[in-house]
């Protein structure tokens, strides 16, 4: 079953890919790939001493300490984590190119809590999750030129497109719109292509007692003349966030695919459709047991 999943949801990658590239018309100059904006946060495992690369948020070590001192390599700066409950914090978030915590066994497990620097100052960390933090106001996209696309591990709360709640969940379902669908909810992924259609695509896995299920659809956005914000809300909590804030540059730029000239303001197209389906059934695979 693992097997027909994977090989199916390659060959939906594979056609997608294929008809949104026929579908598009050619490619209006060049893109900088340093024009590509991610943002992250997360939680992870690495070896004392390994690589972070991003803003450290609280870290978990086996020990019983009051406190850690931990070494950003390779500058040797200096830092000490107070504990508080099971976790141990910096003063306030810091970057760390490679975490390496004194007194502790080398390649011993150090779990990270961790963030890029813009989204660092905005969310709180839990034992289990990464929480947007109350007073934040809250993680922000924009429905313009740019377009977007998010990936979420265990989403929980509500996200907002302008002041109404379009998508909430919760341990045992998710909600969309009016909907409510079935499942403890374990992957979240929205596309929001200008170009493409009209409005936010969205898919979500979710796990069952027999099994798991994929649902996917279309999140209709309202037809303004400014652009309209999407609000991951404070309270909103994850396991892992990637957004990609300019998704329309970072096709250009990577696949050379531009927006058709006719195409209208919105959200996915059928054969991104069946692309990111496509993707969606390959970690259906790959996660189930």
């Amino acid at each position: 079953m693992k097997k027909k999943l994977a090989v199916l949801g390659v060959a939906l990658i594979l056609v997608g890919a294929v008809l949104f590239v026929y579908s598009s018309s050619g490619n209006s100059g060049s893109v900088n790939s340093a024009d590509i904006h991610f943002s992250w946060a997360g939680i992870r495992v690495v070896q004392n001493g390994g690589s972070v690369d991003a803003h450290i948020l609280a870290v978990r070590v086996p020990v019983n300490w009051s406190s850690i001192t931990v070494v950003n390599n390779p500058d040797g700066g200096r830092y000490v984590f107070v504990r508080r409950g099971d976790l141990y914090y910096p003063e306030q978030p810091v970057y760390f190119k490679n975490i390496y915590v004194e007194n502790l066994p080398p390649r011993e497990n150090v779990t990270v809590y961790y963030a890029s620097g813009d989204y660092a100052g905005i969310l709180r960390v839990e034992a289990d999750h990464i929480t947007v933090s109350p007073g934040s106001g809250g993680i922000h996209l924009l429905l313009d030129s740019d377009g977007f696309k998010v990936n979420v591990t265990e989403p929980r709360g509500a996200i907002y497109v302008g002041s109404t709640p379009a998508m909430v969940f919760s341990n045992d379902s998710f909600r969309v719109g009016n909907r409510t669908f079935p499942g403890t909810p374990v992957q979240l992924l929205l596309s929001y292509a200008p170009c493409a259609g009209k409005g936010i695509g969205y898919i979500v896995m979710v796990s069952t007692p027999g099994g798991s299920n994929v649902y996917n659809g279309i999140i209709k956005t309202p037809e303004t003349t400014t652009p309209t914000k999407v609000t991951f809300a404070p309270g909103f909590r994850f396991t892992t966030l990637l957004v990609l804030h300019n998704y329309t540059t970072y096709m250009k730029a990577y696949f050379g695919i531009s927006c058709p000239s006719n195409s209208s303001r919105g959200g996915l197209s059928w054969p991104l459709i069946l692309a990111i389906s496509g993707s969606v059934l390959v970690l259906v695979a790959l996660f189930k047991r």
